[in-house]
């Protein structure tokens, strides 16, 4: 069938692409299908074949926000043919198809229609096997209306929510997303949306995703002190100190249900040679790994006599710190909402960090019995507070973090009995 058309062509697209299944990696595929579509005549139905192709490959029927109409006629100088049509298509859809073939065509029994199959070639993201973790954002650090003109304070900030982000990131149990460089990463994206642009880039535009959960933190106190004192030796030492106080929220963007809240206060004391920096860094820290210990705590995945291996590795856990093994009971329920209170947590040793590679860590039974046999998770394994007085090990919940749960890393870093 030999037709000749002039193209007017009203070319909007506003395309929403669900998330697909995880490949590899994150990349740009160009699946090749086969559809058919249908209409009043060639150009209706080639319109309706190359959505029903994109739809296979994207999962969404794109009528709606596309509307291409040819007209028959012999006087067109812009598209004088279904072949030059055909070989533009990769410009006409703004890369939504890549290019596209006419296998054949005619018309529908006593219909009146006409058919026409295509094979077409749809470029398509395939998102990150990371981005079926829980999504988390962690918008940088506020600061309470008293310390907001404290240039100290905004910047000690700064470090904190970077750290903060560093240390979620590295836990590999969620999938972080930016947001402290969006404008960067948007102006990046922009150019994949040029007219010289690879048609493959395109298919990059619309994937951006949002968070299932938001971390919120206001920074209410901090200051910085610095004093000397004379020792009764006749040595005079200077104490420094930075005290910060945190008020940490983890919320469900969907329903906007707080899932976990916490009041976090560093005493800052910090030795001589440290700097604030590193302060606000283990501050940092640990904010996230109270975060994690709340919803992901580290649990045994392997044993082999009295070598445990830990789900978790990378800066989020170090060697030489002490963990308190507890292997799971029971799951108990609240007597007046039935709501689920986690599963009893039973002590059965302790074990010691030997070497940490970045996914997961080595440690060693220090305390209790050889584990035997353990099904993987069936073993949580808690920060065992330092054996500083006064700080006791105490297990955690979603609903309520105890200050005394961690001991901060500032303290573990910096403590120096000669200088407190």
């Amino acid at each position: 069938m030999r037709i000749s058309f002039v193209l007017a062509i009203a070319f909007s697209v506003l395309l929403v692409l669900p998330l697909l299944p995880a490949s590899a990696s994150a990349q740009v595929q160009v699946k090749e299908v086969i559809a058919r579509g249908f209409g009043q005549d060639e150009g209706a139905a080639t319109q309706d074949a190359l959505e029903t192709a994109v739809s296979q490959v994207t999962g969404v029927r794109i009528a709606s926000t596309i509307s291409i109409s040819m007209i028959e006629s012999a006087q067109s100088g812009k598209y004088s043919s279904a072949n030059e049509f055909r070989q533009n298509i990769e410009r006409i859809t703004s890369g939504v198809v890549k290019s596209f073939e006419v296998l054949q065509s005619g018309s529908v029994e006593r219909s009146g229609r006409v058919f026409v199959e295509i094979k077409a070639k749809i470029p398509h993201y395939v998102d990150p096997p990371s981005l079926e973790r829980q999504r988390i954002a962690v918008p940088p650090l506020a600061l309470s209306r008293q310390i907001a003109g404290d240039e100290s304070a905004r910047k000690f900030g700064e470090v904190v929510s970077s750290a903060l982000e560093a240390y979620l990131t590295q836990t590999r149990k969620f999938a972080v997303l930016d947001r402290r460089y969006v404008s960067f990463s948007g102006q990046e994206l922009e150019s994949a949306s040029r007219p010289n642009a690879r048609v493959e880039e395109r298919a990059k535009l619309g994937q951006r995703v949002s968070a299932d959960l938001l971390v919120l933190a206001v920074l209410k106190e901090f200051s910085k002190k610095q004093e000397e004192v004379r020792r009764p030796t006749g040595r005079v030492v200077t104490r420094v100190s930075a005290p910060a106080l945190v008020d940490l929220r983890v919320i469900d963007v969907a329903t906007g249900q707080i899932k976990f809240a916490h009041s976090y206060q560093n005493k800052g004391l910090l030795a001589a040679n440290s700097s604030t920096e590193r302060h606000a860094i283990d501050v940092g820290e640990d904010l996230g790994q109270l975060i994690v210990s709340a919803i992901y705590p580290i649990a045994v995945v392997a044993v082999a006599g009295k070598e445990l291996v830990f789900n978790q590795g990378g800066n989020t856990v170090q060697v030489g710190r002490v963990y308190s093994l507890m292997r799971l009971g029971e799951e108990l329920f609240d007597p007046y909402t039935r709501e689920s209170l986690d599963r009893v947590e039973i002590a059965v040793g302790r074990a010691r960090v030997v070497s940490v590679t970045d996914r997961t860590a080595t440690a060693v039974l220090i305390e209790g019995a050889p584990l035997g046999t353990v099904k993987s998770g069936e073993v949580l394994a808690r920060l065992v507070a330092d054996a500083t007085p006064g700080i006791p090990s105490i297990s955690i919940g979603i609903e309520a973090l105890p200050p005394a749960q961690i001991l901060n890393n500032s303290q573990r870093r910096n403590r120096e009995p000669d200088d407190w």
